[in-house]
Order: C-alpha cells, then sequence, then structure tokens
C-alpha cells in the first residue's frame, strides 16, 4: 500500500507546476520572497496563526463538551519543577537538570533543538501526540467500562512520553575513536550523555504510565510500536551508514523509503494508537475492515504529522539560535535531493562535520520547489487519512474533530 500511494504521490508531485491547481498566492509566493523580503516571513507567519487560530476553535469545543487534560512540558520535568506526585495528577519524580539543560542549550549538539522545538511548541500550546490520542480514543469508544477515560490518559501520556523519548535518542551522535578536537569532543560527549539519560527517563515514563493503565493488551500494543522504532534504521534504506554527522539521507534515497522509515520512527504513537483500540474493544477487533482502516489510519496520521513538523522546522528555522541538522532529513530536503543529487556532496566528502552552518542548504531548499511539493504531498495524505479514519471512527462529535483537525494541519493554502 505505502508503496503504490508513495509512487503516486511523487509523480503528482513532480508535476505541481505543470498540470496541479495553481496553489494560492500565498503559497507559490513563499519560495521567492522568503529570503529577501519581510513579506514571505510575514505570510508564512499568517498562515501559522490561522491555522493556530482554527485549532483552537475546533479544541474550544472539545473543552466546552467534554473537557481536555493538558499535561505539562517535558522541559518542566527536567529542570526541577516537576517533583511530588499527588492527587489525579500523580506522576513519577522529575530530574533535577536544569544546570546541565541550559549548558545543552547553548552547545551544537542536535538535541539542543530537540529541546528548543520543545519550549517553542510548548509556549504555542501546540496539539501534541497526547492530544490525538486523546481525540482518538473518544472518538472510537464503545466501551462501558467506567475507567476508560482515565485509562486512556494513562496511554495517551505513555504514549507522548515515548515519542519524546524517540526524538531525544535519535539525536545521540556516533563519536569517532581517534577524535581530537577537545571542545567539540567535550560539548558532544556531554550532550550524548544527556541524551542517553533523558531519553530512558522519558522512556521509563512510558513504562510507568501504561503500568497504570493495568492492561496487558495495551502494553504489548505499544511494545510493538517501540519494536518499529528500534528497528528504523536496520529496515529501512534511509540514512546514509557512511557519514558519522550530521545524519543525511542516502544517496538514491525516495519518497517511499522517507514514508517507511518515519512510519517506523513513530512507532511509540501508532501503537498508543492500538493500545486506545486495544483498551476499547478489551482486544484487537476481530472485523477485518476494521483492522484495515486501522492501520491505513494510524500509518496516514504518524507519516503526516512527522511531514507537517518537517514543513515547521524548514520555515521555523530562523526562531531558534542554530539551525537544526534534523533539516536535512526532512521531506523537503528528501525532495530537493531527487532533483539535485549533489546537495549534500560537501557534506559527505568529510564524513564528519560539527561546526557545519547549515543554513545555506536551508536557504537552497527554500529557494527551489520542494517544500511546495511536500506541502502537495502532504495535502494528498491529508484526504488518505481522513478516508481511512472514516472505516474506525463510531462517535459523530469526535469523529468531526479529528477530521477537521486533520484537514487544517495538512491544508497549505
Amino acid at each position: 500500500m505505502w508503496g503504490s500511494f508513495g509512487k503516486n504521490i511523487a509523480k503528482s508531485a513532480s508535476k505541481i507546476t505543470a498540470s496541479a491547481p495553481a496553489p494560492s498566492l500565498v503559497v507559490a509566493s513563499l519560495a521567492s520572497v522568503r529570503l529577501d523580503s519581510g513579506i514571505g516571513r510575514a505570510q508564512v507567519k499568517k498562515l501559522e496563526i490561522g491555522k493556530h487560530e482554527k485549532i483552537e476553535e475546533i479544541l474550544s469545543k472539545v473543552r466546552h463538551r467534554d473537557g481536555l487534560p493538558k499535561i505539562t512540558s517535558h522541559v518542566e520535568h527536567l529542570v526541577g519543577r516537576v517533583t511530588e506526585s499527588t492527587g489525579s495528577e500523580r506522576d513519577m519524580p522529575g530530574l533535577d537538570l536544569g544546570d546541565k539543560t541550559q549548558i545543552i542549550l547553548q552547545s551544537n549538539h542536535p538535541v539542543r533543538y530537540t529541546l528548543e522545538r520543545e519550549i517553542y511548541n510548548s509556549s504555542k500550546q501546540s496539539l501534541g501526540y497526547y492530544d490525538w490520542l486523546i481525540l482518538f480514543g473518544r472518538g472510537i469508544r464503545t466501551s462501558t467500562n467506567p475507567k476508560y477515560e482515565e485509562n486512556l490518559n494513562f496511554i495517551s501520556r505513555g504514549s507522548d512520553s515515548g515519542m519524546f523519548s524517540s526524538e531525544i535518542h535519535q539525536t545521540v551522535v556516533d563519536i569517532p575513536e581517534d577524535y581530537n578536537h577537545s571542545n567539540i569532543l567535550t560539548q558532544y560527549s556531554l550532550g550524548n550523555k544527556y541524551a542517553a539519560l533523558v531519553g530512558d527517563y522519558f522512556a521509563i515514563r512510558c513504562i510507568y504510565f501504561l503500568e497504570k493503565a493495568k492492561n496487558s493488551k495495551a502494553f504489548i500494543a505499544i511494545t510493538k510500536g517501540l519494536e518499529q522504532f528500534t528497528t528504523a534504521n536496520f529496515a529501512v534504506k534511509f540514512l546514509d551508514p557512511k557519514i558519522i554527522y550530521p545524519h543525511l539521507p542516502h544517496k538514491n534515497v525516495t519518497l517511499d523509503d522517507w514514508i517507511r522509515y518515519n512510519r517506523k520512527i513513530s512507532g511509540y504513537f501508532t501503537g498508543g494508537l492500538y493500545a486506545a483500540l486495544v483498551l476499547n474493544c478489551d482486544g484487537l477487533p476481530k472485523d477485518d475492515k476494521i483492522m484495515k482502516a486501522m492501520s491505513r489510519f494510524s500509518s496516514n496520521l504518524a507519516v503526516l504529522l512527522k511531514g507537517v513538523a518537517d514543513i515547521e522546522m524548514l520555515e521555523n528555522a530562523r526562531e531558534f539560535s542554530s539551525v537544526p541538522t534534523s533539516v536535512l532529513t526532512t521531506l523537503p530536503a528528501v525532495l530537493h535531493q531527487r532533483k539535485h543529487p549533489g546537495v549534500f556532496d560537501a557534506l559527505r566528502n568529510k564524513q564528519i562535520n560539527f561546526n557545519t552552518d547549515f543554513r545555506q542548504i536551508v536557504e537552497e531548499i527554500e529557494r527551489g520547489s520542494a517544500i511546495d511539493e511536500a506541502k502537495f504531498i502532504l495535502g494528498e495524505l491529508g484526504l488518505e487519512t481522513k478516508q481511512s479514519y472514516e472505516g474506525v471512527a463510531t462517535d459523530l462529535f469526535y469523529a468531526d474533530v479529528v477530521l477537521d483537525l486533520v484537514e487544517t494541519i495538512a491544508n497549505f493554502e
């Protein structure tokens, strides 16, 4: 299914300027004005604000009808602000890593961007994995178990913690034994220790919350998602194995490779969706149609969220103190490399580039058509996601909520 979808979308994207309906003036002008004038940046911000307002409008209906819990930002657990667990918000103690976190935020280690993005998203109160899981679980609910909502909350928090764990763990850098630049070595060694410790902490938080749900079948569903994440770099030919740092897409990488890779690294999230399904049905449904729709929906939504995050990363690169290395493996970067195979040659020839500024590459991607092509692809994927969800949802109110949210995030016009 994914192979044919990827090929069809790639074929369509390559023809975007020739045969697809003309995009809105805002989208069409992004590549040409973003770099050289304030107009492009203002237009991007206007689109962002419009999306945020639309999402808030949708979620306000949920809050008014049933409420929507807001969880503490992950960063709060790293700076000593979450130290006790009490009442209905019982939680495991946080880590008092305030000083170390400040050092990391002043370094060039890639874990820095993951923290900056979390702080940025928290300040904007962005829609997170936790929110998607709560809304999905409510949308499929047929269970009469009075503890369903409480246990759904535990599963959602566990899955969300797992996703942050995987994002942190992916920033660990392979430092050669013979690397002798002491300042960089100290900086990246500390970053690796921080990423390993923090990543493990949030993986434990995932287990902690899943145990509270008291559902072994849901626990197994999450572990299957974890298996997907741990095998991502072995089962999919996506990253170039010869390059130590920064991570680069393989020379011959395809759209299909990007799709499979991002589906696998979203294992904690797709596992959480299946855990919610298991919680509702007390096991996996025996209806083949539901299972096929669930398979499509979970994969589509996971990849869609990754793609939308890729677009935001590129368009908001200047909001952060440094350009993250992960921009080089985003969907636009992959599409740009397909058209310009030598774009990363300078980085490949060195094999290791700890002091490289990637801003020039980002600007090159922005000047091309890859971002618009990526938006077109994600728009098509949004339609696929909506169609697959209609085969899973049972609650009309939450079906509309999820469908409206998918349409909003996948709409770049």
